[in-house]
């Protein structure tokens, strides 16, 4: 009597077994959460997290006037950021581009992965010039900057991913451009 309980007590686990699973490999894929940085990323020699990108180089992009958009980053302490790995790019393309950004002058360094890089080990402002990409149109009234940078840490030697942000800017109300000391002469006039 006891061998036809065991059958019908195999089957039903059986039978149930599926339905998590299935359950499972059917969740949308919005719902998969994606490793941050400081999951996959190992803790440094001094027991402290490496700092996500956004703090590690804090970023932010104003158009000073509607001829000059400057770039600035606050670097964190033992960071730095590689000179060419920044780039800039605007849109709508057809009205606007931009010029040589003027980078300040940074270390020359060895590095174990690039070989010899400019690094920005500080602070840093970049002043990018804004040109209308059709000399007869004027600028439109707001711009998409896309930055790309990348950076290191040099405390525990881990190289960020490269980051992409867009800013949007406008320059409804900004002076065409903002004169200089010199070029205002405002104070000889009297």
């Amino acid at each position: 009597p006891a061998a036809p309980t065991a059958k019908a007590a195999d089957a039903e686990p059986i039978a149930a077994a599926p339905a998590p699973e299935k359950a499972t490999a059917e969740k949308p894929a919005a719902e998969k959460k994606k490793p941050s940085l400081k999951s996959i990323l190992p803790p440094s020699d001094a027991g402290q997290l490496v700092l996500p990108s956004d703090e590690a180089f804090k970023y932010n992009l104003v158009a000073l006037d509607r001829s000059t958009l400057v770039a600035h980053w606050d670097v964190a302490p033992d960071h730095q950021l590689y000179r060419t790995k920044i780039k800039f790019s605007a849109k709508p393309a057809e009205a606007v581009k931009l010029g040589e950004p003027l980078f300040p002058t940074g270390k020359i360094v060895e590095d174990e992965y690039f070989g010899t890089m400019e690094v920005f080990g500080e602070n840093i402002d970049v002043s990018i010039p804004l040109l209308s990409a059709a000399p007869d149109k004027p600028l439109p009234d707001s711009i998409t900057v896309t930055t790309e940078y990348q950076g290191c840490s040099d405390k525990t030697g881990i190289c960020y991913p490269p980051v992409k942000q867009q800013t949007e800017l406008q320059l409804t109300g900004l002076p065409d451009k903002t004169p200089s000391p010199v070029e205002g002469g405002d104070a000889a006039d009297g």
